[in-house]
């Protein structure tokens, strides 16, 4: 299984990948709306939220109305099915789970379909496509 990778050292908060996934997905720019979340939380330290794709992933049992499945390794949101409850974002323990604000639906990295497009466009090369650990579990702690 694969996951979105972020080098700290090389992310210089562009936002790029917050952009071409909100193009990616929405046909327009749109960073609230991305799967990808770069924050700073000093001047120049940079953080950034993105889905871990766990091996269990706690958002999937979260979801009341069964909007979110694993498929291929892949946490995916059908947006017919979610209700916006904000259940899968309490769940995640890495807060890479986003209620649209515009919607009301959840939004996460789909990984686009296993070909990132923030991954194409990064200036610093800072993102990857790396394996996750086989016994990665969701949890907090």
């Amino acid at each position: 299984m694969k996951a979105i990778s972020v080098d700290l050292e090389k992310c210089t908060g562009c936002r790029t990948c917050e952009v071409v996934c909100s193009i990616e997905h929405t046909d327009a720019v749109w960073p609230e709306r991305s799967g990808i979340r770069i924050m700073e939380s000093y001047p120049r330290v940079f953080t950034a939220l993105v889905c871990h794709q766990c091996v269990d992933p706690p958002c999937v049992p979260a979801c009341s109305v069964n909007a979110l499945e694993l498929a291929n390794g892949i946490v995916l949101v059908n947006q017919d099915l979610c209700t916006g409850c904000g259940e899968c974002v309490d769940a995640c323990p890495y807060e890479a789970m986003f209620l649209d604000k515009k919607s009301n639906l959840a939004v996460k990295c789909d990984l686009c379909q296993g070909n990132p497009t923030c991954i194409k466009y990064c200036p610093d090369e800072a993102i990857s496509l790396e394996a996750t650990a086989s016994n990665q579990k969701g949890g907090k702690g």
